[in-house]
């Protein structure tokens, strides 16, 4: 089986690859710009195992939440290879759940990620995301991500590029593939709001 997993939500980008018993694992660090760096860096990985995209059965991305420029980059790129590799599958996964399997904990946790403007992206384990204004609501530990030191969690975690390969080939297992994905994005991007706080102003 081959598939190729990546990030590219929050500020570092993660890639992973697995060619049957091979595990490819890259990070594209913070000062990288992923829209010029992120394609390249997978064609590294697949000719460092002589593969294609058209070699290539699953590909896992993160649908969000996150950087609206990197999941729209993200999905950008998945939507090539499906259109260029007719039998590939799509295997999506959100970045709070790839939090929470970095952070392996059998607690019942909040994972928080920052959606700025005094807003905050959140899982409990196991449940789906919301957008959250008001963190105080949260009766749970929180957890955030390392990279974004936010000061309002009680401890962070860091996200890996083994564990997000891990959790797309759980979800191939499970048959929770698809021919396309959608973004999720959970609020408007800034540019949106800021418009529409100056429409309500005029």
């Amino acid at each position: 089986m081959k598939v190729l997993v990546f990030n590219t939500t929050t500020q570092n980008a993660d890639l992973a690859l697995l060619n049957g018993e091979q595990i490819l694992i890259k990070r594209l660090e913070t000062q990288a710009k992923h829209s010029e760096s992120l394609l390249v860096e997978i064609e590294n990985l697949l000719e460092q195992q002589n593969l294609s995209v058209l070699d290539l059965d699953y590909v896992g991305v993160s649908i969000g939440p996150g950087s609206f420029t990197g999941i729209r980059l993200s999905l950008a790129i998945l939507k090539g290879f499906l259109t260029a590799n007719k039998r590939l599958k799509a295997v999506g996964f959100t970045t709070l759940e790839l939090m929470e399997r970095c952070y392996e904990s059998d607690e019942k946790l909040a994972f928080v990620m920052n959606a700025l403007s005094g807003k905050y992206y959140v899982a409990y384990s196991g449940e789906e995301p919301f957008l959250c204004y008001d963190i105080g609501m949260i009766d749970k530990k929180i957890v955030g991500l390392l990279e974004e030191g936010l000061n309002i969690v009680d401890d962070y975690v860091e996200l890996d590029g083994s564990k997000m390969l891990e959790l797309v080939l759980e979800k191939i297992q499970k048959g929770q593939t698809s021919s396309d994905l959608s973004p999720l994005y959970l609020r408007n991007s800034q540019a949106e709001e800021n418009f529409n706080a100056n429409r309500k102003n005029e």
